[in-house]
């Protein structure tokens, strides 16, 4: 009786050996769930209750930076530096503005500047924050950002466009610069058919051609509703 209690104990051992051999011999194969989890059975995923949502890990701002890495360069521009505009856009953060071209900055910067709703963002553009200023002032249709713009001539011109855009006269009244302080006054004068404003143009010729031409403008009237 002990000899086939010793013979069966030693099959036993034979044969687990056997597996365990076996068991090393195979890869072992993984699964990666959508959670993360990582197991040797896919049915061993946690499953998604029925009208719920996979959980999603957020990428962080470097691997959303990878992804815009390599992006084609077309004749219209750069799908990269877009990428990267869009990123710095999305998390409000001026300081990716500065991982593209020169070209492209000033760009970035008033991007962020609107979505932030703070033209002071524009103090970050550096050499290029007048250029920022004047683009977020047209952008957004606050001429009162004409005002944080430094370089003079910059300045005038935001200003006279936006006299013409909006017929606002007392924006000619704020331009230093001769030449285009007597344009806006010429603008007015014709967007209005006011002549009064030709009278404020110290350019004689100018001021001549300001009265014959305004004089012979027809002034649209408001549609009756």
């Amino acid at each position: 009786m002990k000899k086939i209690i010793a013979i069966l104990a030693l099959g036993i051992i034979v044969l687990l050996a056997g597996c365990a051999q076996q068991q090393q011999g195979q890869q072992l194969v993984q699964y990666v769930c959508s959670n993360g989890t990582v197991v040797v059975d896919k049915n061993l995923c946690p499953t998604v209750q029925a009208g719920g949502l996979e959980p999603v890990r957020e990428l962080t701002i470097e691997e959303e930076l990878n992804v815009c890495s390599g992006m084609p360069e077309t004749k219209s521009g750069s799908f990269e530096n877009i990428c990267i505009m869009g990123v710095a856009a999305k998390h409000s953060d001026a300081s990716l503005c500065k991982k593209l071209s020169q070209d492209q900055r000033v760009t970035c910067y008033s991007m962020i500047a609107e979505v932030t709703e703070n033209a002071d963002v524009c103090l970050e553009a550096g050499l290029q924050k007048d250029n920022c200023f004047n683009n977020y002032a047209t952008n957004t249709n606050n001429s009162a950002i004409c005002d944080k713009i430094t370089e003079i001539s910059t300045k005038d011109n935001c200003y006279r466009d936006f006299s013409s855009r909006s017929g606002e006269a007392s924006l000619c009244d704020k331009i230093k610069t001769a030449d285009i302080k007597n344009n806006c006054y010429f603008q007015i004068a014709q967007r209005l058919g006011d002549t009064a404003y030709c009278n404020k143009i110290t350019n004689a010729s100018m001021k001549d051609n300001c009265l014959q031409n305004t004089g012979n403008v027809h002034v649209q009237q408001p549609a009756k509703p």
